[in-house]
């Protein structure tokens, strides 16, 4: 199939690196179509940092164009149509730099639209990371499911740009003149940044909540102690567990099913059975509770291996 560049493309390689591309990795092909005047394709240019001129072009023509739909409809026809593979990229990642978002969008869809397009973690992350630094979240979060609908599966940066952007919305929300301490807003946080094992981060929003005066809940308690048994911190969670007790904080049915689960799991069955003998403490139904956990999380044999 031809494009309107008059050349046949070649598919982008796969990208491995989620800090953008290898630029040796986007060629095209090098066979002309000689019904053409037009000249031979260059190679990426990227790594002098010197955009083309239909690059530029196409840039600042976006730019001008911006508050005027007609008109961005017609440089996305005129222009964009027109780039080649490496110059539509590259005036893609110069609206990212210029910080002229909605552009930088706009043209990731039209690049979407590209036969040679493949889904890539690198052009999502870059949109996530701008957005996120702009607290735009509903931008973040389109883009994280918009990945999702394309066949990738989201990697580390994907989530590490979305918890981000959670992040600095809250930071900015604790400023306005009026925020109110919430258990709920920090218990949230804590559950997503426990899930990527980022321990560091649950445990500061957690003396972040004591500092805002609020003392912590049944479920900050909880989000840490499962924070703690992701990452193996066993004498941790188990400090945690004490602590929670001790404070006067009653550990509900999800607590002990994350502690029994988790120790029995790591082959600690003598912390198992100590929460498990809490159970008659602080549970109507003990046994009951105890006979639903049995039956929905069964323990696993484990081999000695001599």
């Amino acid at each position: 199939m031809l494009t309107n560049t008059g050349y046949s493309p070649m598919r982008i390689q796969s990208i491995q690196t989620p800090f953008g591309f290898d630029k040796a990795q986007l060629r095209f092909a090098t066979t002309t179509i000689t019904c053409g005047l037009r000249k031979p394709l260059r190679t990426r240019r990227r790594t002098d940092g010197v955009l083309s001129t239909e690059a530029i072009q196409a840039v600042q023509s976006l730019k001008l164009a911006a508050k005027n739909p007609s008109k961005l409809h017609q440089v996305f026809n005129s222009k964009l149509n027109r780039l080649l593979k490496d110059d539509l990229l590259d005036a893609f990642a110069e609206l990212q730099r210029q910080q002229h978002l909605d552009l930088a969008l706009k043209v990731f869809e039209f690049i979407r639209n590209e036969a040679w397009y493949e889904p890539d973690h690198s052009l999502y992350g870059d949109l996530m990371l701008m957005f996120g630094k702009k607290k735009l979240i509903d931008k973040v979060e389109n883009l994280f499911f918009d990945l999702i609908e394309e066949g990738l599966k989201p990697d580390t940066r994907a989530y590490t740009e979305l918890i981000g952007a959670y992040l600095k919305v809250f930071e900015f929300i604790r400023n306005e003149a009026w925020y109110k301490p919430d258990h709920s807003l920090y218990g949230d946080l804590m559950l997503m940044f426990g899930k990527k094992k980022l321990i560091d981060k649950v445990e500061k929003l957690f003396f972040d909540l004591i500092e805002e005066g609020l003392k912590p809940d049944t479920r900050a308690y909880t989000e840490l102690i499962g924070a703690y048994l992701k990452v193996d911190m066993i004498d941790k969670a188990m400090e945690t567990y004490e602590s929670m007790k001790a404070s006067g904080c009653v550990p509900d049915e999800l607590t002990l099913t994350i502690m029994i689960r988790n120790l029995e799991s790591a082959g600690r069955d003598d912390l198992a059975a100590v929460v498990k003998n809490d159970c008659v403490e602080y549970l109507d139904s003990p046994k009951k509770f105890l006979k639903e956990v049995a039956r929905r999380y069964p323990k696993r044999l484990r081999l000695n291996l001599v």
